[in-house]
């Protein structure tokens, strides 16, 4: 999720890049949800993306971009899946520690030891590159996974759907990227079918059944 996410970054600006990703848990919830209120949420997430994306100008994204951001939400989608069924095996810890071994097997051998090899004659880059690895994925999946632990899926669903406006904001105040009016508004777009899927009252299901889990 993590490659992808940073292979689009270098296409497309920072808010862009998570909004498109956000979809990909914003769907999941759609999947599993059975109410005729999320029909209008599904248009608007539909209208959010067409606003990012723009394809009837000639001001069009990386497409290459887009792809890798699309790629980092299907590998979100995954990720609370699994995520949900490991929570409650696992440790909080323990979880986040499997998941990140997992991908470090799978991804350092053909990906990451050539850049290691270079790492080695370069010390400040190999530490800066340690910092940025606790810093996006170790601690904050850490975090997260002991916010499923004591959070509820209503309150995840709202701290979640925040996150394509504070990526926006910081694109703009840090990395002074430029978004357009109509894309700030296809970002909020995404934000609101966020917010009104976790919001917006469900069915009730038989007494003896789980409630769902939107993310």
């Amino acid at each position: 999720m993590n490659l992808c996410f940073y292979l689009a970054l270098e296409r497309i600006p920072l808010g862009m890049t998570v909004a498109i990703e956000f979809t990909g848990p914003l769907f999941l919830a759609f999947i599993g949800s059975r109410r005729l209120a999320d029909i209008g949420w599904i248009v608007l997430t539909v209208l959010g993306l067409c606003l990012l994306l723009r394809p009837d100008t000639a001001a069009l994204p990386d497409m290459m971009g887009v792809l890798y951001a699309g790629g980092a939400a299907i590998c979100w989608a995954l990720y609370i899946v699994f995520g949900k069924r490991m929570t409650g095996k696992l440790s909080p810890g323990h979880a986040c520690a499997l998941g990140l071994l997992s991908s470090a097997v799978i991804l350092f051998v053909p990906c990451f030891t050539p850049a290691f090899l270079i790492g080695l004659h370069h010390p400040l880059l190999l530490g800066m590159a340690v910092l940025v690895a606790l810093s996006s994925s170790a601690l904050p999946y850490a975090l997260e996974m002991q916010a499923m632990h004591r959070l509820s899926a209503r309150d995840l669903g709202v701290l979640y759907s925040l996150e394509p406006v504070c990526a926006a904001c910081a694109g703009i105040l840090l990395l002074h990227e430029t978004l357009s009016p109509l894309r700030m508004g296809g970002i909020l777009c995404i934000v609101l079918a966020s917010a009104g899927t976790v919001l917006t009252p469900g069915k009730k299901g038989p007494p003896n059944e789980q409630p769902e889990l939107p993310q």
